[in-house]
């Protein structure tokens, strides 16, 4: 047998099925990115404790702090969630108030024009 894409979306699927079909009472699992080759295939399980903070989430709070990022402001449209540390360009992520499930990138320059800060303070 060959792994193949065709294989490793059913085999996610599967895998899928049995992390929502077996709940860990205060843990998250989301199966994220898979590499493989033609006989080998890995994915990340990422875990994660219920109302825990995620990283994005720690960052944004220490940047925030660093650039004056107003993470109370009731914005109409949309919330800033988190901060990807090696993201160069666009390191903000957000969600718009209307479909929270799904994560937008943004950059500086998006989250002043937004009015979440003042002034951005380039490092």
């Amino acid at each position: 047998m060959e792994i193949n894409r065709t294989t490793l979306k059913a085999v996610r699927s599967h895998l899928e099925k049995i992390l929502n079909d077996n709940p860990i009472n205060g843990i998250n699992l989301e199966l994220g990115n898979c590499s493989f080759d033609s006989s080998q295939a890995d994915f990340k399980l990422k875990m994660t404790v219920q109302g825990g903070q995620t990283r994005e989430e720690k960052h944004l709070v220490n940047i925030a702090k660093i650039h004056n990022i107003n993470l109370e402001l009731d914005h109409p449209t949309w919330q800033i969630v988190g901060y990807r540390q090696k993201a160069r360009t666009k390191p903000f992520l957000a969600v718009k108030k209307s479909s929270p499930d799904q994560r937008y990138i943004l950059s500086f320059e998006d989250i002043e024009r937004m009015g979440f800060i003042s002034s951005v303070k380039e490092a």
